[in-house]
C-alpha cells in the first residue's frame, strides 16, 4: 500500500518551513546563483521519504535526478539524489526535504530491522504499525514504516484477520 501525498500537502510543508524567504540566501545575495545539491546517508540505512523530497525540490523549481526509491537499502556515502537550480530554489526546500528523508529513513530502517529480527524466529510474521505518531506526520510516518515491509492495521469488520499489537510505550494518567 502506498500513501497518496497531495500537492497541497507538499505546498503546506514548504509554506510551513519557509513561508517568506531563506535568510542565508538573502543575507549572502546568492538567490540567483546556480546551485547543486547532492544527498547521501551518513550511515547505511533503508531510505524513505525520497519521493516527497523530490516533489519538494521540484516544487521549488529544481531539476532533480533520483537513483533510489523509498525502501531501498543504501550504504554510507552513496549519493542517491541530485538537484540543480538556483541557490534560492535549493535553499527554499533543502531543510524540509532533508528532515523528511532523515526522519522517514530512521523509521524505515528501524522497522526493517524489527521485521528482519522477528522473521528469524518466524519467517511469516508481519509487523504492524499503530496510530501512534507525532501529530502532523501520519502520512509520512506510515509510508516510511511500510517502505520495507511493515503493515498498517486493518479496521475491524474488514474481513481480514485481527492482529494483537503490543505497545512499546505506556502512558498513565493521574499521579
Amino acid at each position: 500500500m502506498s500513501f497518496h501525498i497531495s500537492q497541497r500537502f507538499i505546498d503546506e510543508l514548504l509554506e510551513e518551513d519557509c513561508p517568506y524567504m531563506d535568510l542565508t540566501v538573502e543575507a549572502l545575495g546568492i538567490g540567483g546563483e546556480p546551485g547543486l545539491l547532492t544527498c547521501h546517508p551518513k550511515a547505511a540505512c533503508v531510505v524513505a521519504g525520497v519521493e516527497v523530497a523530490v516533489r519538494l525540490l521540484e516544487s521549488s523549481g529544481c531539476r532533480v535526478a533520483c537513483e533510489a526509491a523509498s525502501g531501498d537499502r543504501l550504504e554510507a556515502g552513496q549519493v542517491f539524489l541530485r538537484a540543480e537550480g538556483s541557490a534560492g530554489a535549493i535553499h527554499r526546500s533543502l531543510k524540509i526535504a532533508q528532515n523528511v528523508m532523515e526522519y522517514s529513513s530512521g523509521i524505515a530502517t528501524r522497522a526493517a530491522g524489527m521485521l528482519e529480527s522477528a522473521r528469524k524466529a518466524n519467517p511469516h510474521v508481519q509487523l504492524a504499525v499503530t496510530r501512534k505518531h507525532f501529530p502532523g506526520t501520519k502520512r509520512l510516518s506510515l509510508a516510511a514504516a511500510q517502505a520495507r515491509g511493515a503493515r498498517t492495521p486493518q479496521h475491524r469488520g474488514s474481513g481480514r484477520s485481527s492482529l494483537s499489537l503490543i505497545p512499546l510505550c505506556h502512558c498513565r494518567g493521574g499521579r
